[in-house]
């Protein structure tokens, strides 16, 4: 037996040695940088250089924006990763990588637990790690794979470690009110272990002086967050709920529940806006699959399976309803939010491979088949983008700027600029509120670059994707009347990826990038 513990881990951390290094050399390859990552860099070394973290992003001087604390926490930690490696993809890549990495060894756990075989459990975390919805959450800089790795690290507490119940709900109460430090969307967290240990009230395994102290850790943290917020923004309440409703957050309830399927479907069909969207078709379906089946399992069979094996079925069950029940009440179906519901999912096939032990060889088999079929479908979604070096990117942008460039354009590029060099294109789409013309903007921010990006008309041909820049009517004429008439063409080069923010149209055309300088001596410009 101890031969084959010390083979499955050599097998183990012999993988997962691997694994972390071909993550490290792709990990600015794969996926493209998204605004978002340099949206949240920019605003963590806006704290940074301002020293306080009650300021907005630079780039967004008429983009509505407003500081708050919700997550604080998650911009302090690049903050420091920037400090140590850089302000680049790579140092607030690294953050998700890191998170992700720590998830999977806890997956690893859990399965040991589960399976009571480390050998399977091995093979079972290796298949989960070639999730390619886990490599891309891991690849990018956002929060949701902290959130994960958080959501994992409290199941292994609430239900693996050897903890009294009141310091297992005391210290997952703590974490879930971190996580708002991280995002809004620890509220998904909050809701799966809440329900999960309203489920083991009902069965009186928990009492609701439990319950009562998880509620209220949850809510003191979330007091905490907004009250910090209301010490930068005494409107914050009304400025984060207007900023909500963009992004449809304020729907009635009705109305987000009928989106939901709307949002598996657009999954299921990788149809999506500016987020990547890998093909996760055989993942959806089998936890589809082993949700339906589990549930009538629980049902009809529960005497067939051990109490523990119960128990993570019904967890798992509990957690994918919860999650969903989450998205609906949160009402912003993030594309990356689908990340959540796959580790049960892997829960659920780690309970029925257990449930066929007697035969291991096949089971083994069906593993390592699936791991093979993963990586090759895996590798072809990655190698589609690896062809596109991001470095190349900036470079064909850095090499014709001058020293003195202060840029409008648009924020895919931003690690390439200082604070306070480069405006968004966003903002245009406010110059009419704010009682602005386009050459009034200009002038009062001494832009003297104009980076233009093909797809701004191919968006204005298409009205339904002016929602990425706003209404566009007041200013795309004025902005090619000034590229006409006050500008000169540094460079045009085409880029298939950065020319282009609407995924699905990416590869169809090489959108062109233009890199325009507003001539010497125009009127509009100091």
């Amino acid at each position: 037996m101890k031969k084959i513990d010390i083979k499955s881990k050599v097998i183990f951390y012999g993988y997962l040695s691997i694994y972390l290094f071909l993550n490290v050399v792709t990990l600015t390859k794969f996926p493209f940088v998204h605004s978002d990552e340099s949206w949240l860099a920019g605003l963590s070394r806006g704290y940074s250089i301002n020293h306080t973290p009650y300021v907005t992003e630079s780039f967004f001087d008429l983009y509505p924006r407003n500081p708050h604390m919700i997550k604080v926490i998650f911009h302090y930690l690049q903050t420091l990763f920037i400090k140590i490696f850089g302000y680049n993809i790579f140092s607030v890549r690294l953050i998700s990588l890191i998170a992700g990495m720590i998830t999977i060894y806890l997956m690893y756990i859990i399965f040991n637990r589960i399976l009571k075989d480390s050998m399977r459990a091995a093979l079972l975390t290796i298949l989960s790690s070639l999730n390619i919805q886990f490599i891309y959450a891991s690849h990018f800089a956002r929060q949701e794979i902290i959130l994960l790795m958080i959501m994992i690290g409290c199941y292994y507490i609430y239900r693996f470690s050897c903890l009294s119940l009141t310091k297992k709900v005391t210290i997952i109460g703590i974490l879930v009110g971190i996580a708002i430090g991280f995002h809004p969307n620890a509220f998904i967290l909050g809701v799966v272990f809440g329900m999960i240990m309203l489920i083991d009230f009902i069965k009186k395994e928990i009492s609701y002086k439990l319950l009562i102290i998880y509620g209220f850790i949850i809510l003191g943290f979330g007091a905490i967050f907004v009250g910090l917020s209301f010490l930068g923004d005494i409107n914050f309440i009304n400025n984060y709920s207007n900023y909500g409703a963009t992004l449809n957050v304020d729907a009635t309830l009705i109305d987000k529940l009928f989106n939901l399927d709307e949002f598996y479907i657009k999954l299921f069909n990788q149809i999506g806006g500016t987020y990547y969207l890998p093909n996760i078709k055989m993942i959806l379906v089998s936890i589809g699959i082993m949700f339906i089946g589990s549930l009538v399992g629980i049902i009809l069979f529960k005497d067939k399976f051990e109490d523990k094996e119960k128990i993570i079925l019904i967890d798992s069950l509990i957690a994918l309803i919860a999650i969903n029940i989450a998205l609906v009440i949160i009402g912003r179906y993030n594309a990356t939010s689908i990340i959540f519901i796959m580790p049960f999912g892997y829960f659920i096939l780690g309970v029925l491979i257990k449930r066929i032990k007697k035969r291991a060889a096949i089971t083994t088999a069906l593993l390592i088949g699936m791991i093979i079929f993963s990586s090759i479908a895996d590798y072809k979604e990655i190698s589609i983008y690896t062809h596109y070096d991001y470095k190349d990117y900036l470079l064909s942008i850095e090499q014709n700027l001058q020293d003195d460039s202060i840029i409008l354009g648009n924020l895919s590029a931003g690690f390439l600029f200082e604070e306070g060099t480069f405006f968004d294109i966003r903002n245009l789409a406010y110059l009419e509120e704010n009682n602005l013309t386009l050459e009034e903007y200009i002038k009062s921010n001494n832009i003297n670059t104009i980076i233009y990006y093909e797809e701004l008309d191919y968006i204005h041909r298409n009205e339904q994707w002016t929602i990425l820049y706003g209404d566009d009517n007041f200013y795309y004429d004025d902005l090619n009347r000034f590229i006409e008439n006050h500008c000169s063409l540094v460079r045009s080069f085409n880029h298939p990826v950065y020319g282009m923010r609407i995924v699905r149209y990416m590869h169809d055309y090489p959108w062109k990038i233009k890199i325009y300088r507003v001539n010497k001596g125009t009127e509009y410009v100091h």
